[in-house]
């Protein structure tokens, strides 16, 4: 182990190591404590060196211990007896003593007086004692050693540093006096009286003590003084000692008190042969002033304890005073405080009592009851039978389950009862609140058939952090009791309507649609629409008090409900039957009439039957029917205790933490309709109003009705109209040619069907976004389905011919299906806003708002979460949540746990992992739809809630893409695609740079030396064909055509995959394999793909024309196969397909084997309309590439983040393929990365300043237009005409952006920029304006300054820039790993198969397809280029931190080759992270920047969306501390799955 460690690392090494929380308040008090015994012991001129150390003036005292040595040794040994390593110096100074005593590793060290400087000399500048931003300041000018700083010019370090660093420099070395400020207590009072004749008897003793005490207590008045313990000591003749000790829980002067206290102990007091001294000293005081008493006439006399206190504490006993603690328990719900402590401030809750003296354990009663529920007639207690006079009851109390696990399945019912004699008792039940015997009630089948309820207030986990079960669960388990119909009443939203409507019509348990509403002034309403119109006032209720709550919040006052209350109803939910309740009720019913209702809750508190009797006298009088609700939160009890967590989350405490914040009603679980029956039997009416409610609220959601915009875009036409005009004058654009014949029967079918479904508004939106963007420049393109729409492509919405690439339209719109289409368009990145606000300002703000996405949780961020809640340290949080994949769905499991050496049987722990497995899958909160809009001709807040976005000028709907679905809404899809920014930057380059007009339509089509690169896998950077699989599969697809690549891009794919369809496609592609069509129907289908159905249109066909099935039935299979659903429905189609076939004139084998790879599709189908219109920008991407590598590679930087790679790889990537890169220069450098001419006519790539991390847009911008054409001179030069902060300079400087022009190294440029003032002086500003040059405000000594090496350069380059242009990283460890056998990346992929060797590099990429059945693919890099590595999944378990966690390893493995695609197939993993670390300290020769291809940076879920992160307030010690060592590279790799 060693200082620094992280602390799971360390638990990992030691079996039961004890970890200990910091205290640093404790040290300080411990440090002064040691200081006063030194005080006493040593010197009189003693203080503390906080934070660790003590400082002490030896002059004239170790002369009493020996000498300094002697004295030191002895000190030092002291401490270790006790249990201390300590370390001690002796120097001149307190400078110097600090320094020395914590840079040994020896325990003494004493410097002879005047070698000072020699001593402290090659010490660290850590040891200053200065502030830590002036010591990193340092440290990054290359400053190490005390000596180094002391040789510095002093002038230049007071400008940069001030003259902190010269003041402890000076008394460091004795030039400058440090005094020592000794610490100090109050004197110690002692009075003492000697006896000419010894004393012996007890009464002269108890006269003189009396005598002593009132001659202290003069002192201590004195000096304003209390006394809290003082030691009488009692000198014998015989020269022995006898001592007592007399505390007081209050400083106090009173002598009678103290002459009391000493008196008790008199007959403890041995005279032996008499006494002849007594001394009272006071050892411990405490300020004490005097108080003014008024007479008892003016107020009242309180009464002090204190004497009382003391006499019985100096006795022995131990006393406490009971304080109140939040808690449900009854036996927890005091504290033990000191009996004098200040009031806590805290109370017991008035509304239910608790038992203020309990038994220490709890006794058994015999109890006669008339029901379980009620309190008992009698109890038995001690063998005495008391008859109960007044109960109350019972109060259910759940256990606190993460204290034991006892308390896990705890119920107890608690009572408070009074008997005849007055006695109050508390006494319980114990249970699981279920049981008949306990909670419920054996009713007849008679009965049963009579008792219907309806559960009106049930709240889903679409309350975000509130309710703990899912609609699907609810609605399951209210079917399986029996209840009617549930009313779903989420706080403030209708999030999870539809998800519950679903569900609904999945069980026959009828929703009753509703809302919560809690108000600003605290009242709670429940509201239901009981038809269409009341449903569309609710939701732009809604919208008005989200719009001015923003994001998260909903402000709505009683005034905002009375507006759109018509066709409400509405239940208030009151707390007590109080007079607030009544006004509040009376309130509601002025608005609601005779739809408004009291809800009747038991809560299973103190006095809930005499509330409930109250509130239902209180709806009488106020002429409103009360009904009965169970305020349902989970489905069933095992939920209680995520409830309880997730209450936790909401409000960022700990569950210790939580007191009554947890829900007050313990057993808020759906129960049948016998028990509630049985629970309100008093309430038959409430009952029945529950089913009255029910018939009223008739509206469904399948009333919403969709109406899409009217769209008529030329005047005088209708939308059809319109529609039909552009796509004919389409036509003639697209077919200059002339138009073939079935492309216009293919046309005119579609119009045909848009016209019968009246879809054409739909088309002339996205027709006029697409024509927007284009008249701006944007490009864009559409893809997906509707590449199949013969009419997208002749309006210009695609680029996909259908009648060439034999694409179904029925794929986009099926008559049968009448569902909308989808039409997804893709835009460049960095202005796709511009789109989305023409969208917002063209059809208005009430018509137009994203979809939402729900955030839910996933492995990792349930896992922190619970930990939190529960206590964890952050540090095991860390390393738990550190052996997650990213998209798991297992969580943490019990192998891992011992892999870490943690204690499964810690109840938190195994709490922990079981809980988190509960969240999994939770919504966490709404986001934002990357593009997804829905539009319509009507208000869209009548349809659904809208709510204002982070984003500023973005609103979003509350429901997410798949409730949209759900109800045939229409959604057009406006994309961000950062390929096409890249494509569009590409071409403006090459238009400035190289006169070349080159557009998406105008790039050269099946260009040989484009697939030539293609074939050869050179493909970094580009689009869908870069990452390793892709790479992999390309040499042994060898694309040659336009087809081959809309093949390459969907076969690497999962569905493909498991449906074993790519090998058979391959063996037939290189003739290894015989194409037989059994029919030659099956050839018209597959042809193009050899027989193999690679996409979900090779599925429909086969379907249609093998099987015999229809376009609908063809598509219902297509939607089973959908891609990203996981729906799996492919097998109900099995016997369908098959008999089909086989009637067909198939053999059944070949019906079988068709099904199976089908059935592949059921994880993940890729459409044949997805892959044409990707490979269109994989083409022409490629094209860029192979033609213009220069432009290729700034056009990708300056689009980044996108991709699979990071900028260090693209670049990498263009100097192999001769493209010369120029660094960041302040004379040269733009925001974006430029081209340069060279010499031979070429172009260069210079580096943009959006490479500088840190670095704002404005402050870039600044710097360029002051430079214009006149470069900088200087940094002063360059601060002076740009007026940049420093801070954006330093930044620039720490990316080596003054070295190619100004010659300035890193950290002279910083020594440089250290230099400059907040603002320049006038006068010196006026001077050079005037001169047109740099005028230096002073001249300063020249300072040479340590300059980095090789490796602390790269180090820096990829900290500030995220990539470098000097040598590779490994290169520095080259010598190294050669002397240990490892060889370059280079070698191991030119060896021969099967051989066995060891090689080593940075971790750039790790996957973990889901298709890989648990294998992960790993890509490394050195200097001399990647290798890719396969981890069989036992390796992974077996290793999984090395994996995981590793930024640079090496791998020991066998070479396994296929053809051209090389893999080293991982036999053990080595972790180099040390090596890695130690970059810095190399000459000769590193944080590694990561692409977001790498699935373990990128690729994890369920952490809160970081635009939408809330503050914790909850923050566990984080012992991940990193090393904070400036050369300490640090490695982060791209995850994808």
């Amino acid at each position: 182990m060693r200082v620094g460690m992280p602390a799971a690392k360390a638990q990992a090494m030691i079996t039961d190591l004890l970890m200990v929380d910091a205290d640093p308040h404790g040290d300080a008090d411990a440090i002064e404590r040691l200081a006063l015994w030194l005080l006493r012991q040593y010197s009189p001129i003693v203080a503390t060196d906080q934070p660790d150390g003590l400082i002490m003036d030896s002059d004239g005292a170790d002369h009493l211990r020996g000498g300094e040595r002697m004295m030191l040794t002895e000190l030092i040994n002291t401490f270790r007896a006790r249990g201390l390593q300590a370390r001690g110096a002796i120097a001149d100074t307190w400078g110097a003593s600090h320094a020395l005593s914590r840079s040994i590793r020896r325990e003494t060290v004493i410097v002879p007086s005047g070698q000072t400087p020699k001593a402290v000399a090659n010490l660290s500048i850590a040891r200053l004692r200065l502030p830590a931003d002036i010591v990193s300041g340092l440290t990054v000018l290359g400053f190490r050693t005390i000596g180094e700083l002391s040789a510095t010019p002093r002038a230049p370090l007071a400008l940069r540093f001030g003259p902190e660093v010269g003041r402890r420099l000076d008394q460091m070395f004795g030039r400058l006096a440090e005094p020592i400020q000794p610490i100090r207590t109050a004197e110690l009072i002692e009075v003492v009286r000697s006896f000419p004749e010894p004393i012996a008897a007890a009464e002269t003793i108890a006269r003189y003590v009396s005598k002593l005490a009132g001659q202290l207590c003069e002192h201590l008045e004195t000096g304003g003084l209390g006394v809290r313990r003082a030691d009488l000591v009692i000198y014998r003749v015989d020269n022995t000692l006898q001592s007592i000790r007399v505390g007081m829980a209050k400083p106090a002067r009173n002598a009678t008190q103290l002459t009391k206290l000493l008196c008790a102990s008199i007959e403890a007091i041995d005279p032996g042969f008499g006494i002849e001294k007594l001394a009272l000293a006071a050892t411990f005081v405490e300020p004490l002033e005097a108080k003014q008493v008024a007479s008892s006439l003016v107020e009242d006399t309180v009464v002090d304890v204190t004497p009382l206190l003391d006499s019985l504490g100096n006795r022995g006993q131990r006393l406490y005073r009971l304080a109140p603690v939040e808690s449900d328990v009854p036996e927890r719900n005091v504290q033990r405080i000191s009996p004098v402590a200040q009031k806590t401030g805290s109370a017991w809750p008035t509304r239910w009592p608790r038992p203020s003296r309990m038994l220490d354990r709890p006794e058994p009663i015999e109890v006669i009851a008339l029901t379980p529920d009620h309190p008992p007639a009698s109890i038995t207690w001690r063998g005495k039978r008391r008859r109960i006079r007044r109960g109350d009851g019972p109060e259910r109390v759940f256990g606190e389950w993460w204290v034991r696990d006892a308390e896990m399945e705890a119920v107890r019912d608690y009572y408070s009862v009074e008997d005849d004699e007055g006695n109050r008792f508390w006494v319980y039940r114990s249970g699981d609140g279920i049981d008949p015997a306990t909670g419920g009630q054996m009713v007849s089948a008679w009965d049963l058939r009579l008792m219907r309820y309806a559960e009106l207030q049930v709240t889903s986990h679409f309350s975000f952090l509130r309710g703990a079960s899912s609609n699907d669960e609810l609605f399951a388990t209210a079917a399986e009791l029996g209840i009617e119909a549930l009313g779903i009443v989420d706080r403030n939203s209708l999030a999870g309507i539809v998800r519950a409507w679903e569900a609904a019509k999945a069980t026959g348990v009828r929703l009753i649609v509703g809302c919560r509403l809690d108000l600003a002034d605290g009242m709670s309403i429940l509201v239901y629409p009981t038809d269409r119109l009341a449903y569309s006032r609710l939701c732009r209720l809604l919208s008005i008090g989200k719009e001015r709550g923003g994001k998260g919040n909903c402000i709505l006052h009683l005034d905002d409900v009375a507006l759109y209350s018509e066709g409400l109803l509405a239940i208030l939910v009151p707390d007590e039957a109080d007079e607030t309740c009544e006004v509040q009720l009376r309130k509601l019913r002025e608005i609601f009439g005779d739809r408004t209702y009291l809800a009747l809750t038991l809560r299973r508190r103190p006095n809930d039957q005499l509330r409930l009797h109250e509130l239902d006298n209180l709806a009488a009088r106020q002429r409103v029917r009360a009904v009965v609700t169970n305020d349902v939160l989970f489905h069933e009890p095992g939920r209680r205790q995520l409830q309880d967590v997730v209450t936790c989350v909401r409000h960022t405490i700990t569950i210790d933490q939580a007191g009554f914040l947890r829900e007050r009603h313990a057993d808020r679980f759906l129960k049948p309709p016998e028990e509630m029956h049985r629970l309100f039997a008093r309430y038959p009416d409430a009952l029945a109003a529950a089913r009255d409610i029910a018939k009223l609220c008739r509206f469904d959601m399948s009333e919403l009705t969709y109406q899409y915009p009217e769209e008529a875009i030329v005047p005088g036409m209708t939308a059809q109209q319109s529609l039909e005009k552009f796509t004919w004058e389409g036509v003639s654009e697209r077919y200059p040619e002339g138009v073939p014949d079935e492309v216009v029967a293919t046309i005119r079918h579609e119009l045909a069907l848009i016209r019968k479904l009246d879809y054409a508004p739909y088309f002339l939106t996205v027709f006029s976004i697409v024509r927007f963007a284009r008249s701006k420049g944007i490009l864009c393109q559409g893809r997906g389905s509707a590449a199949n729409s013969a009419v997208c492509y002749v309006l210009g919405i695609t680029a996909i011919d259908p009648s060439v690439n034999d694409l179904l339209f029925e794929r986009f719109i099926s008559e049968e299906r009448n569902e909308p289409p989808d039409i997804d368009v893709d835009f460049e990145h960095e202005r796709r806003e511009e789109v989305i606000q023409w969208i917002y300002k063209t059809y208005g703000r009430q018509k137009a708002a994203l979809c939402a996405t729900v955030t839910r949780y996933r492995a990792k961020g349930a896992l922190r979460d619970v930990g939190k809640v529960l206590g964890l340290p952050e540090d095991m949080i860390t390393a738990l949540s550190a052996g997650v994949w990213g998209w798991s769905k297992d969580g943490v499991g019990e192998k891992q746990v011992n892999e870490l050496n943690l204690n499964m049987a810690d109840l938190r722990l195994r709490l922990t992992l079981d809980l988190a497995r509960q969240l999994m899958g939770a919504p966490r909160h709404l986001g934002q739809h990357p593009g997804g809009f829905v539009l319509t001709h009507d208000r869209l807040d009548e349809l659904v809630p809208i709510e204002q976005a982070r984003m500023e000028d973005r609103q979003t709907i509350e429901w997410d893409k798949d409730d949209i679905e759900a109800l045939k809404f229409m959604k057009v899809d406006v994309l961000a695609l950062g390929m096409l920014t890249c494509m569009a930057k590409g071409f403006e380059l090459l238009r400035e740079h190289k006169a070349i007009d080159l557009d998406l339509a105008k790039i050269e089509q099946e260009d040989a030396a484009t697939y030539a690169m293609i074939r050869k896998a050179d493909t970094l950077g580009t689009f869908q064909i870069e990452s390793r699989a892709q790479m992999s599969m390309l040499p042994r697809l060898k694309p040659q055509t336009y087809y081959d690549l809309v093949i390459q891009v969907a076969i690497v794919r999962p569905g493909p995959i498991q449906g074993d369809m790519v090998h058979p496609y391959l063996r037939r592609r290189e003739g290894k394999e015989a194409v037989v069509y059994p029919k030659p129907e099956l050839e018209a289908v597959l042809g193009k793909t050899l027989g193999v159905p690679l996409f979900q249109e090779s599925a429909m066909k086969v379907a249609i024309v093998c099987a015999g099935f229809t376009a609908g039935e063809a598509d219902q299979l297509r939607r089973s196969m959908a891609t990203f659903k996981f729906t799996g429905g492919v097998s109900k189609f099995k016997t369908k397909l098959v008999q089909g076939m086989v009637a067909n004139g198939y053999t059944e084998e070949f019906a079988e084997r068709t099904f199976s790879q089908l059935e592949g599709f059921g994880s993940y189908g890729f459409p044949e309309s997805h892959a044409a219109s990707f490979a269109l920008i994989a083409y022409a991407s490629a094209f860029i590439k192979c033609h213009y590598p220069d432009v290729f590679c700034a056009a990708l930087l300056n689009s980044q983040p996108m991709g699979f790679y990071a900028p260090a790889q693209i670049v990498s990537d263009a100097k192999a393929h001769g493209v010369e890169i120029r660094p960041i220069c302040v004379n040269n450098s733009r925001w974006d990365c430029t081209l340069e001419q060279t010499g031979d006519g070429r172009h260069a790539v210079r580096l943009g300043m959006r490479m500088v991390r840190g670095l704002a847009v404005s402050d870039a911008a600044r710097i360029v237009a002051a430079r214009g054409d006149h470069p900088f001179a200087s940094v002063d030069d360059m601060w002076r005409r740009s007026g940049v902060p420093a801070a954006s300079l330093v930044e620039l400087a720490e990316a080596d952006a003054f070295l190619p022009s100004l010659k300035l190294a890193r950290r002279d440029a910083l020594w440089a920029i250290k230099a400059l003032r907040d603002e320049p002086l006038p006068l010196f500003a006026a001077a050079a304006e005037r001169e047109q040059s740099v005028i230096a405000e002073q001249q300063e000594p020249e300072v040479t300054l340590r300059q980095m090496t090789e490796g602390s350069n790269v180090v820096e380059d990829y900290g500030h820039t995220g990539l470098t242009l000097r040598a590779h990283p490994v290169s520095f460890l080259r010598a190294d790993l050669a002397r240990r056998g490892i060889v370059t990346c280079e070698e191991a992929v030119s060896a021969r198969d099967g051989r066995w060797l060891m090689t080593a590099g940075l971790v750039l990429v790790r996957q973990k397809p889901g298709s890989a059945k648990g294998v992960m693919f790993m890509t490394i890099e050195d200097e001399t280029g990647v290798a890719n590595v396969v981890v069989w999944p036992g390796l992974f378990e077996k290793q999984r931190r090395i994996v995981l966690g590793a930024g640079m390893m090496a791998i020991n493995g066998k070479i396994q080759r296929e053809g051209s695609v090389v893999h080293l197939v991982a036999q053990r993993l080595f972790d180099l992270s040390g090596d890695l670390a130690s970059l810095g300290e190399r000459d000769g020769g590193f944080v590694m920047t990561h692409g977001r291809g790498d699935e373990f940076a990128h690729g994890s879920a369920g952490s809160p969306d970081s635009r939408d992160r809330p503050p914790a307030s909850v923050k566990p010690r984080d012992i991940f501390i990193p090393d904070l060592h400036i050369d300490t590279l640090k490695v982060k790799s791209r995850n994808f799955q």
